[in-house]
């Protein structure tokens, strides 16, 4: 296992709690067990968006009956790259804050960094029985600073993790699994090219440090670019 002080990146690793496991045919994971807490600070793109005001006047997110992933994904795509997504200054705000600390140029860090950021501060709900729910990205940080903690599953925890790596520079991609029959996908997660190897890194909070247990699991998958 590749421990930090053994990164082969150059300056001090700032995303502590973060170790590697080998790589998976999905691309290299991560092992999450823990992030050190950080302070949000008071983002917001006008007073409709301070912390002290309701959430309630935010476009509303989108939802309907689950037709199947490709929808899904339609509607992950079009959030990741529209206003409230990856042209939001709200996300890329918080995108600043959680990477600060960094060496400049330490892509791994990065990465890991808002992966650690995300994993602390989104608390995994599965959607209604009947209805696909997925909150934009803007509306997970709204959430954030509005209430400590944002609530989403899947598919909002990966929508927010690609944003807020296109908004580094990185190219993201979302993944579906599957557990049983082929093509029959019931899980989604973000991965992000890190530049300076082109290796893949896993991003999945909701598997958290059974991420490796959760990919040997695997039995179809697919991946889905963003643009």
């Amino acid at each position: 296992m590749l421990s930090l002080s053994s990164s082969p990146y150059p300056g001090p690793f700032r995303a502590p709690h973060v170790g590697f496991g080998p790589p998976s045919r999905f691309g290299q994971f991560t092992q999450f067990q823990g992030a050190p807490a950080l302070n949000l600070p008071s983002l917001h793109n006008g007073p409709n968006h301070s912390p002290q005001a309701g959430i309630s006047d935010s476009p509303p997110t989108w939802f309907g009956p689950f037709r199947g992933p490709e929808t899904t994904i339609s509607t992950m795509r079009r959030l990741c790259l529209g206003d409230r997504g990856e042209r939001s200054l709200l996300v890329r705000g918080s995108v600043e804050y959680c990477t600060r600390g960094l060496i400049g140029k330490d892509y791994l860090s990065e990465i890991l960094a808002i992966r650690n950021f995300v994993a602390e501060r989104v608390r995994y709900m599965n959607d209604p029985v009947a209805v696909e729910w997925v909150k934009d990205p803007q509306r997970l940080i709204e959430e954030m600073t509005r209430h400590g903690l944002a609530i989403g599953d899947c598919d909002d925890l990966a929508l927010l993790l690609a944003t807020m790596a296109r908004q580094l520079g990185r190219e993201a991609e979302f993944i579906t699994v599957g557990f049983g029959r082929p093509n029959h996908f019931s899980h989604v997660f973000a991965r992000v090219k890190e530049p300076k190897t082109a290796r893949w890194v896993i991003l999945d909070p909701v598997a958290s440090f059974k991420e490796a247990a959760m990919l040997a699991r695997v039995t179809t998958w697919k991946s889905w670019k963003i643009d």
